[in-house]
C-alpha cells in the first residue's frame, strides 16, 4: 500500500514540475488511449489496405501453412 501511494505522489511532482529548457508543453492535448478491435478469427476479415500492407511486410495472409497469426498494430 505504501508502495502504491509514493507511486501517486511521485505521479504529481512529474505533473507539477515545470520545462527546465523551452516552453511548456499542455500534455492534455494529446490522446494517449488505443483503438479498440475486434478479435480475428481469419484473417480474411482484414481490410484490403490491411492486407496489402502486410504482404508488402512480408506476412501472407492467405493462412496457407500457419499454425497461428499474432498481429500487433502501432498507431504512433
Amino acid at each position: 500500500m505504501q508502495e502504491g501511494l509514493r507511486n501517486k505522489e511521485l505521479q504529481v511532482v512529474k505533473l507539477d514540475k515545470k520545462a527546465y529548457h523551452g516552453e511548456e508543453i499542455d500534455l492534455d492535448r494529446y490522446f494517449t488511449g488505443g483503438k479498440d478491435r475486434p478479435y480475428l478469427e481469419k484473417l480474411d476479415a482484414l481490410s484490403d489496405e490491411n492486407k496489402e500492407d502486410m504482404l508488402i511486410a512480408g506476412i501472407d495472409t492467405s493462412e496457407k501453412e500457419r499454425t497461428g497469426s499474432f498481429i500487433l498494430e502501432d498507431n504512433t
